[in-house]
């Protein structure tokens, strides 16, 4: 089955291109670019070096394993055994040291982001960004009453035709997309391009009662707040999240079969416009048997 959604960097494509319908104005694209230049310096304004971040992740790491290997020697020996060597007191104390200089690393990064994003500056480039992107959607015709749904990406590259994620630190990344309903049929849009796929081509939606790994969060509202806390979402040092369940929503276009990836927490939102049987992947396999 095709993921709608992959990016196969090794050749540069994706699965999208033959059910664009339109693109906006070459003059918009180059204002929508401008504007990301934009963000991009304010970005790393507010951003520490990248060597200092792998530095302090490689610091907590470092500090992590110290401390766990304190804790697996409790089980044969006393905390105030381990203590009586002078090189045990030392490599405690440099375990507490590198996690404390982690922390105090993330305090700073967020103190210096918070500061940016109250600047005059990041406020400018966003007002900007707004702009483009009215203009954008006016452009393509996207209604109003469009949903925001965040969708898996997959990038993967291809070696000895085989296809493996692209990155080892994570294998989705949460993109947002525009959806609506135009002439029967599914649409969904960037602020670049518009997609659509017949209605009638949509067959079901897979439940899989298994855990996502996806680097990205889009929503205003944290993941673990608001509507997003029943979802139980959880995060890594990384930055990565874990989702159980998702869904795979499945269509049969030109006699192939396609799937795309969404999270629990907008199931809800797409089959408002889909109205599908959602089944799930142990019930679907009964059916196969």
């Amino acid at each position: 089955m095709i993921n709608l959604f992959g990016i196969d960097v090794t050749n540069n494509k994706d699965n999208l291109e033959q059910f664009k319908i339109r693109e906006a104005d070459i003059e918009l694209v180059q204002k929508q670019e401008q504007t990301r230049d934009s963000m991009d310096k304010v970005e790393k304004n507010a951003a520490l070096p990248t060597w200092l971040s792998i530095v302090m992740y490689i610091a907590l790491l470092a500090g992590t394993i110290i401390i766990c290997g304190f804790i697996k020697a409790l089980d044969n020996k006393s905390f105030k055994d381990l203590i009586s060597r002078p090189t045990n007191i030392l490599l405690l104390a440099i375990a507490v040291a590198l996690i404390l200089a982690y922390i105090i690393y993330r305090v700073i990064a967020y103190q210096k982001a918070k500061v940016v994003a109250k600047s005059e500056e990041f406020n400018q480039v966003v007002e900007e960004i707004d702009e483009v992107v009215n203009e954008s959607f006016k452009d393509l015709n996207i209604p109003d009453d469009k949903i925001i749904i965040d969708v898996f990406t997959y990038p993967y590259k291809v070696k000895k035709d085989k296809i493996k994620p692209a990155s080892s630190m994570f294998k989705y990344i949460n993109i947002q997309y525009n959806f609506f309903i135009e002439n029967d049929k599914l649409c969904f849009a960037d602020i670049e391009t518009v997609y659509a796929i017949p209605l009638s081509c949509f067959k079901r939606i897979i439940k899989y009662n298994k855990r996502a790994m996806v680097n990205g969060w889009n929503k205003e509202v944290e993941f673990n707040k608001g509507e997003y806390k029943e979802c139980k979402i959880t995060k890594n040092n990384f930055d990565n999240l874990f989702m159980k369940p998702y869904y795979s929503v499945q269509f049969e276009y030109e006699f192939k079969e396609y799937e795309f990836l969404i999270p629990p927490y907008e199931i809800n939102h797409l089959n408002k416009l889909l109205n599908l049987e959602i089944i799930d992947s142990k019930e679907e396999e009964k059916e196969e048997e």
